[in-house]
């Protein structure tokens, strides 16, 4: 069973390829969500994707590292403010 973010995974660290093989990875469906809702796009034949900004924010807004200023904002609204 393949998850959302293992499918994310997939298409942010591969970032462009066929898609067939696509395809093959994660199922037919799962190709033809992430297109309709804006994660990859398809070349003028059809045959190869890539991830599109969107993906791409995405993908490091929801599992990737937070940066100094987050971590910083997150321990003021912790322990200064009680959040």
């Amino acid at each position: 069973m393949v998850t959302s973010k293992d499918i994310l995974e997939i298409i942010y660290n591969k970032r462009t390829g066929n898609i067939i093989t696509l395809s093959e990875t994660i199922g037919k469906e799962e190709v033809e969500g992430l297109k309709l809702v804006g994660y990859i796009k398809t070349g003028l034949t059809g045959s190869e994707w890539s991830i599109t900004k969107f993906g791409c924010d995405t993908y490091e807004a929801v599992y990737g590292d937070l940066k100094a200023s987050d971590k910083i904002l997150g321990y003021f609204g912790h322990y200064i403010l009680g959040w």
